[in-house]
């Protein structure tokens, strides 16, 4: 726990907030994390909503925080997680093959199913535990993708393929992270990160930092 609440003060730094975190890891994670050099993101996205109570997307804010928050992965993906979070996305890449069409982003339709199609209310949050806290358990049993993107280990130099979302309204914000092993087929980690705070560029780049740093 000592090591848990510097980083629960920096996630609080700039409101006061009601906030749920919850990260579940695999039992092979735990065993191989130290292992772990490089994860392959597939379009991470972000959305963010117009005014109080809008569910109307503020596009040219959402384009302006989806370069942002690229930056901010990239840079704590190394810093807080110790790993080479490497990004693919059509804002930052110039040419992405057709792997990327035919492979990863049906790959990335598997991720979003593991977070928000199976086992996890995210209309609910206070069903994932105690607000203010970060709730950490193993899975008892990790959920998993097809066997079918196994070839992309070989072919991006690494089994360890994620996704990360934020989504920013006036009065909440989400951010969720997955992690999965193409080779075992297992999701490695899950991790979702509730607040009744608005989000800006300010106290993003902490909470990203943490939603690293706290998987290890």
């Amino acid at each position: 726990m000592k090591k848990i609440i510097p980083y629960i003060l920096l996630i609080f730094a700039f409101s006061s907030c009601v906030s749920v975190t919850k990260i579940q890891k695999s039992e092979e994670y735990i065993k191989q994390k130290n292992d772990v050099k490089k994860v392959v993101c597939i379009s991470p996205d972000v959305v963010c909503f117009e005014g109080k109570g809008s569910s109307i997307i503020d596009y040219p804010k959402t384009f302006d925080y989806q370069r942002f928050v690229v930056q901010q992965l990239k840079k704590y993906g190394k810093k807080a997680g110790g790993f080479d979070y490497t990004i693919f996305h059509p804002m930052i890449s110039d040419s992405l093959g057709t792997d990327y069409f035919n492979s990863l982003l049906p790959l990335k339709s598997e991720l979003l199913e593991t977070l928000f199609g199976r086992d996890i209310d995210i209309n609910n949050q206070y069903a994932l535990g105690k607000v203010n806290t970060v709730q950490k358990s193993i899975f008892a049993e990790a959920p998993k993708i097809s066997p079918e993107y196994s070839h992309l280990s070989k072919l991006y130099d690494t089994p360890y393929f994620s996704w990360y979302g934020v989504i920013s309204g006036n009065k909440f914000s989400l951010v969720a992270m997955v992690i999965v092993n193409v080779e075992t087929t297992e999701v490695m980690v899950r991790e979702l990160m509730f607040s009744t705070s608005k989000l800006n560029k300010r106290n993003l780049p902490p909470l990203i930092y943490d939603s690293f740093k706290l998987i290890k």
